[in-house]
C-alpha cells in the first residue's frame, strides 16, 4: 500500500529504488540529483548553504494580512506589492483589508471563495508562492512555502525568501484508486505509513510517478493539503497533461509549463504508494488506522469504550474536502436513500462554481432530497465524523466512506466496492462566480486606511529606555491562543508611565510555540497593547527574532516567583543589550519589601540587538529611510 523509505532512492524505471541496492557512483549520483524537479526550480537560486528564491506570489489569510498592512501603514510604505491574494473570514476587519486592497493593489476575496480562488486563478505551474497560510496549490505545480507575516512582508517588499537547502523526499504513485476509495485515503495511508504527522519536518515532498495519470486535480489538490500534515517544508508535483487540462478549464492555459523528474532522479528519503491497494481509512487524529480495522475493534482505535458499539450522528463534508468529485460521488451514494432522523449529514461546497455545477448536474437534489443539509453542521451529542476539517474529539474519514455511513443509518461501515454510480456529469467552471466575491484593487498609494471599524494604527515605539519600572497586574496569557493552556502568566505595567512604555507578561512555565507562523503577529499584538517584555524560562529562537522585531524584551527567568501587584524595576537595560546580553539585575518589590533577582538576556545577533534598541525593526527601517 504505502512504503516509507528511510534512505536516499531512485526514481528508475521500476519506481523508487533504494541506494544500496541501486549501485550507483558517487558522479552518477551527483547526475541524478540534478534531475530532480527541486534542483530544475532552485538550483539557480543556492547563496552559499542557503536558498534565496524571488517569491512571484503571496497568498495570506485575513488576520495575517492585517499585520502586515498595519507594518506596512507603520513604515510610510508607498510602493506597490507583488501579486497579492487576502483571504478575508467573514470575522476579518473588511473594511480596513479592502482599503488595504486599494491602496497597495492586492486582490481581495470573500469568504468562501478564496482557497479554491488561489488554485483556479491564481497561481500557475512552477511559481514560488509565499504564504502565512496553505491553500493547496502544489499540486498545480507550484512551491507554495508557508512562514509568518514578517517573511511575507520581506516579500512583498521584493526581498527573496531565505532558508537552508531542505532534505527532499521522492513521493512515487503508481496504479489507480479502487471503487470507494478516495484522495482523503490516500494521505491519511502516507501519515500512517510516516507513523503519524509532523514527521517531515522541513523536507519538500516531490510528487510524480505513474499513478499521476489516474488522478484528477481536484483528487491531487485534497491530497497535497493533506500532506501538509507531515510538517514539509514544501509540496512540488509534477505537472503534467491533467494541469495542462486544468488550466485549460479555468481559462490560463497560456500559463502552464511541464515539469517532472527525469530518470534516475536522487531523493534523500522515499514514499512509495500503491493506488490500487490503498482501502478506506479512519483517523482518530493524529492517530491513523484503516476502517476494516476500526470496524473490527473500534475501541482500540479510540472511537468507543470496551463492549460499545460506535455510531455516528453528525457527519460533515467541507472545507477542502468540498470539491465536486467529492460530492458528487457523496450524492450517488446516497442516492434514493432517506437518512434517518437522528443523523445529521451536512455538506459545504469548497466554491461558488462548485456549488452552481452541483445544482446543474442535479447532484445537490439528490443530497438534499436524502436528507443532506446544505452548509456547516452544527455539533451534536455522539460520534462526529468530517472530511478536510479537524474536529476536537471528532473522526476524519473520506466523503465516500462518510456518504456510505450516512446511508448505512451511522453504523461504520466502508465504502471498498460499493456498488454506485461513479460516472460523474463533467464539471464546467464559471469564472463568474468571482465577479461579486474578488476584489482587484489597482494600487493608489495615496490613498488612506480604513481605521473606522476597530482596527488601530499601531502605536508611535519610542527607543528602548534606561529603565522600566513594572507592576504585576493580574494573571493573564497574552501569547497562548485557540483555547490552549500556558500555566498561569503574569502581567504587569509600569508605575508612573503610559501603557505603551511599559507593560511586561511574565511566564510560570516553559513557553512553546503553539501555531505554525503565528508568532509574529502575536509579538504585534503584544506591543500593540502596550507590552514591553516578556518573561520566560526558554525561547524558541524564532520567538526570540519576533519580539526583537517589535522592540518587546526577551528576559530569561528560571522561577516565576512573582505574583500579582509585585513592582518590577529593571535598570541599565540599553548597556545590557548593546552588549549582547548576559544578566540583568532587577529589583522586586513584594507588599513593600525590596529583593534582588537575575534576569538573562538571550545572546541575540546584532540587527535584532539594534531593534531593540531603536524601540522596533518599523523605527529603525524609517530611521534608515531618512
Amino acid at each position: 500500500m504505502v512504503k516509507f523509505i528511510r534512505q536516499g532512492v531512485y526514481f528508475t524505471e521500476e519506481g523508487l529504488v533504494k541506494q544500496s541496492q541501486a549501485f550507483m557512483t558517487s558522479d552518477k549520483k551527483a547526475r541524478a540529483v540534478q534531475n530532480t524537479m527541486t534542483h530544475a526550480l532552485l538550483s539557480g537560486y543556492v547563496r552559499g548553504e542557503q536558498l534565496a528564491l524571488p517569491v512571484g506570489r503571496v497568498a495570506m489569510g485575513g488576520e495575517e494580512a492585517k499585520n502586515v498592512f498595519l507594518t506596512a501603514e507603520a513604515l510610510g510604505l508607498a510602493q506597490s506589492f507583488l501579486p497579492c491574494a487576502v483571504v478575508a473570514s467573514a470575522w476579518d476587519d473588511f473594511d480596513f483589508l479592502l482599503s488595504a486592497a486599494k491602496k497597495w493593489g492586492v486582490t481581495l476575496l470573500a469568504d468562501g471563495a478564496g482557497e479554491a480562488y488561489v488554485r483556479e486563478q491564481f497561481v500557475s505551474p512552477g511559481e514560488i508562492v509565499l504564504g502565512t497560510q496553505y491553500f493547496p496549490c502544489g499540486a498545480l505545480g507550484a512551491l507554495h512555502i508557508v512562514d509568518d507575516e514578517g517573511a511575507v512582508l520581506r516579500a512583498l517588499l521584493g526581498a527573496p525568501y531565505l532558508s537552508a537547502a531542505p532534505q527532499t523526499v521522492g513521493v512515487c504513485l503508481k496504479g489507480k484508486l479502487r471503487k470507494g476509495v478516495g484522495p482523503t485515503d490516500v494521505a491519511l495511508a502516507i501519515i500512517r505509513a510516516l507513523k503519524g504527522p509532523d514527521t517531515l519536518g522541513g523536507k519538500l515532498l516531490e510528487v510524480f510517478g505513474p499513478g499521476l495519470a489516474g488522478l484528477s486535480m481536484e483528487s491531487r489538490s485534497l491530497i497535497d493539503g493533506w500532506l501538509r500534515r507531515t510538517g514539509c517544508f514544501a509540496t512540488l508535483w509534477a505537472a503534467d497533461e491533467r494541469t495542462k487540462e486544468y488550466m485549460e478549464e479555468h481559462g490560463r492555459g497560456e500559463h502552464f509549463r511541464p515539469h517532472s523528474p527525469k530518470k534516475p532522479a536522487y531523493y534523500d528519503l522515499g514514499i512509495s504508494v500503491d493506488l490500487s491497494r490503498i482501502e478506506p481509512m479512519l483517523a482518530v487524529w493524529p492517530a491513523v488506522f484503516s476502517v476494516r480495522e476500526a470496524a473490527e475493534d473500534p475501541a482500540a482505535c479510540g472511537l468507543c469504550a470496551e463492549g460499545e458499539t460506535p455510531l455516528f450522528t453528525n457527519l460533515f463534508i467541507g472545507g477542502m474536502s468540498g470539491t465536486y468529485e467529492n460530492l458528487a460521488e457523496a450524492a450517488e451514494i446516497v442516492r434514493g436513500k432517506q437518512l434517518p432522523a437522528g443523523l445529521v449529514f451536512s455538506a459545504s461546497a469548497l466554491s461558488p462554481s462548485v456549488e452552481k455545477a452541483l445544482i446543474e448536474n442535479g447532484y445537490a437534489a439528490a443530497l438534499l432530497t436524502a436528507g443532506v443539509t446544505a452548509g456547516g453542521g452544527n455539533a451534536r451529542a455522539g460520534l462526529t465524523a468530517s472530511d478536510g476539517r479537524i474536529v476536537a474529539g471528532g473522526v476524519i474519514l473520506d466523503a465516500r466512506t462518510l456518504a456510505h455511513i450516512a446511508a448505512c443509518g451511522g453504523t461504520l461501515c466502508s465504502a471498498l466496492g460499493l456498488s454506485y454510480n461513479r460516472r460523474l456529469k463533467k464539471y464546467a467552471f464559471d469564472g463568474a462566480v468571482y465577479a461579486s466575491r474578488a476584489f482587484a484593487g489597482t494600487p493608489d498609494l495615496a490613498a488612506p486606511l480604513d481605521h473606522a471599524h476597530g482596527t488601530s494604527p499601531l502605536p508611535a515605539m519610542g527607543p528602548l529606555p534606561e529603565s522600566l519600572d513594572l507592576k504585576i497586574a493580574a494573571f493573564e496569557d497574552p501569547l497562548c491562543g485557540d483555547g490552549e493552556e500556558c500555566g498561569a502568566p503574569l502581567s504587569a505595567k509600569a508605575e508612573g508611565e503610559t501603557e505603551e512604555e511599559g507593560t511586561m507578561s511574565a511566564f510560570g512555565v516553559l513557553y512553546t510555540d503553539h501555531a505554525e507562523g503565528a508568532e509574529w503577529g502575536q509579538a504585534i499584538w503584544l506591543r500593540a497593547n502596550g507590552y514591553r517584555a516578556v518573561l520566560a524560562k526558554e525561547f524558541s529562537e524564532k520567538l526570540l527574532i519576533h519580539l526583537a522585531d517589535w522592540g518587546i524584551l526577551p528576559l530569561g527567568l528560571e522561577r516565576a516567583d512573582l505574583q500579582a501587584g509585585d513592582r518590577l524595576v529593571l535598570s541599565d537595560l540599553r548597556a545590557a543589550v548593546a552588549g549582547g546580553g548576559g544578566r540583568i539585575a532587577a529589583k522586586v518589590f513584594s507588599a513593600g519589601r525590596p529583593r534582588e533577582i537575575f534576569l538573562t538576556l538571550p545572546a541575540l545577533p546584532e540587527a535584532e540587538r539594534g531593534y531593540l534598541l531603536c524601540g522596533s525593526r518599523v523605527t529603525a527601517l524609517r530611521s534608515a529611510q531618512k
